[in-house]
């Protein structure tokens, strides 16, 4: 679907992949249409009180072991230290699909950690039962750390989306500007005044997305 693909390779884990003697065709074709729905539902909810933001979990060993345990290892810090920033605040873990029949345990380290800290004025941390695109529908920001929705949070024009983990992974977002938060400063800097600086158009480039890729499709289909 990338545009781009024949032009800059194709890469997985392990490299790039060998397509020599392949017939490469860039259609430019990228679905959005979760990020419609999440725009449409974002204008029929009312107003509310403070800030949303979601928490969208991963299924991994990465995950459960470093990139979520780092996250609430940071919340907790920014709660004792600068718990103001934190005041009406609902916090949403919207976890992955798989994540409660492999043990539920994002959401039991959370409870773990935040159970013993003095909680500021208004903030709830919440394991979240909507569908994903009602959640990030309600929020003002979006935390993530390696998910496939990533370029879905862009294109439905969420004010804030921000990777959040041990380390920087260099996804889609990142390459297209988006921030990546991984110190305890950096997250409370955030909170204070922070904005995407990322813009969907950089996204799109970084997609391969072309306007004309039903003309390309066609035309990729007719010369078979």
């Amino acid at each position: 679907a990338n545009a781009e693909h024949p032009i800059d390779g194709v890469r997985s884990d392990r490299g790039e992949i060998d397509l020599t003697n392949k017939r490469d065709i860039g259609i430019g074709y990228f679905p959005k249409k979760q990020a419609e729905e999440i725009r449409e539902k974002r204008a029929e909810y009312a107003p509310k009180k403070g800030r949303v933001f979601v928490y969208v979990g991963g299924a991994n060993e990465v995950y459960y072991e470093k990139a979520f345990p780092h996250f609430i290892n940071l919340l907790s810090s920014v709660i004792s230290k600068r718990g103001d920033l934190l005041e009406d605040v609902t916090i949403y873990l919207q976890q992955h699909p798989r994540a409660r029949s492999e043990g539920n345990i994002d959401a039991e380290l959370a409870n773990m950690v935040l159970k013993d800290r003095e909680i500021p004025n208004g903030l709830r941390f919440e394991i979240s039962d909507l569908p994903t695109t009602d959640a990030i529908a309600r929020a003002d920001g979006v935390f993530y750390y390696q998910t496939s929705m990533n370029a879905q949070f862009a294109f439905a024009r969420v004010p804030l989306i921000v990777q959040v983990a041990h380390e920087t992974y260099e996804d889609l977002l990142i390459r297209s500007g988006y921030l990546s938060v991984t110190t305890e400063d950096a997250l409370i800097e955030l909170l204070s005044n922070g904005t995407s600086p990322g813009t969907p158009s950089f996204l799109e480039k970084e997609l391969g997305i072309k306007e004309d890729w039903a003309d390309r499709l066609y035309e990729a289909l007719v010369g078979q």
